[in-house]
């Protein structure tokens, strides 16, 4: 949909095992967080020349998007949680990021406004 609502709880999570920390994950027993979204644009990228070797077309979509709790990675892991992960995020999207990596050299997240209460 071209606006819709993400209100799915967040954990920290930590695996002693694998060695890794700090990383966040959508689980029932997290943190309440909302995210607030709306597709403003999308754009059609084929394989073609440098993209050659993606195999297949990719449809990037510029998102707006409104969080209306602060937790940590939040929009990271939300749009992730929603099958539409950031651009470049080697994090929350490995498999893509040798792909996105030809178009951005890092993540495509940009702030244009915030505010405190």
């Amino acid at each position: 949909p071209e606006v819709g609502l993400v209100d799915v709880p967040m954990k920290k999570w930590q695996d002693f095992a694998r060695r890794e920390f700090g990383s966040v994950a959508c689980v029932r027993e997290g943190l309440p967080a909302v995210t607030k979204y709306r597709a403003l644009r999308q754009l059609w990228v084929p394989a073609t020349g440098q993209m050659r070797f993606w195999g297949e077309g990719r449809w990037f979509t510029l998102v707006q998007l409104r969080i209306l709790t602060g937790r940590t990675h939040q929009i990271r892991v939300h749009m992730a949680f929603i099958g539409h992960p950031l651009i470049g995020d080697a994090k929350y999207s490995p498999q893509l990021f040798e792909q996105d990596s030809a178009v951005v050299p890092r993540i495509f997240l940009h702030c244009l406004r915030m505010e405190f209460e």
